[in-house]
């Protein structure tokens, strides 16, 4: 079936199903599910079940994707370009983890909490102007601890939605994090999320192609130093970043 692309109000109007119907109807059947398996009525639904839900309603054709380098727990570089991250990204980890700001909690809000309680699959932080110290420790916590339960951590490696297909220069706490805590690294990008969803320009595009790529796994071990570390996960970045950014 030929991508089939809304704009404008149209667009509003399945971006607003997409949240309403796709994600939130989605996470509270799957959630009374959840409830009926502890009675024995049913079997538990899975985190993939989940974002399997979510991929039908978006319809992306997958041509291509990506090895996760490792099964332990890492912490995986993505690009944040559209609301589409929060499908795309994960469906190609094993056992993923997203890490998000507080506002999105509540944008998302029932489905935010019944994904959390049933999959432990968000980290939620408090964006600030000023550095809160506490506040960042105990986001650098909890994202090691998950590290440490074998999830792949998403992190949004640029600090910023970037949708202008030109490169950011890279956020280095959670990669110098990953330095300290010797948790392994690895960049994993899904090309064309801006065809799936582009809520700022009001475009929606069902069935359109996805490619998925990653790079190799970044080990701290092999790094002598914080500077060699960060710049072999910077041409990891670039080299997926180039396959996923062609023209």
């Amino acid at each position: 079936m030929a991508p089939r692309r809304y704009t404008g109000p149209l667009a509003a109007f399945w971006i607003f199903l997409l949240v309403a119907w796709g994600l939130n109807a989605t996470a509270i059947s799957m959630g009374v599910r959840t409830l009926l398996s502890k009675l024995g009525l049913c079997h538990k639904p899975t985190h993939m079940d989940f974002l399997q839900a979510l991929m039908a309603f978006l319809q992306p054709v997958i041509v291509e994707r990506g090895t996760p380098p490792s099964d332990e727990g890492c912490i995986v570089l993505c690009n944040h370009v559209n609301w589409a991250d929060f499908v795309l990204d994960i469906v190609f980890l094993p056992r993923g983890v997203f890490v998000s700001r507080n506002a999105l909690y509540i944008v998302f809000w029932p489905a935010s909490f019944l994904r959390d309680w049933m999959f432990s699959d968000m980290i939620f932080f408090k964006r600030s102007k000023h550095v809160d110290s506490k506040a960042k420790q105990e986001l650098y916590d909890r994202v090691a601890g998950k590290c440490k339960a074998g999830r792949h951590v998403i992190v949004y490696a640029e600090g910023t939605r970037n949708n202008t297909g030109v490169q950011k220069p890279l956020k280095v706490g959670l990669i110098k994090l990953a330095y300290e805590r010797d948790i392994p690294l690895y960049v994993s990008m899904v090309a064309n999320k801006e065809a799936i969803v582009d809520e700022k320009r009001l475009s929606v595009t069902f069935g359109a192609e996805v490619r998925n790529a990653m790079s190799d796994l970044v080990r701290p071990g092999d790094h002598a130093d914080f500077p060699s570390f960060l710049g072999a996960a910077q041409a990891a970045w670039d080299e997926v970043w180039g396959r996923t950014h062609e023209s």
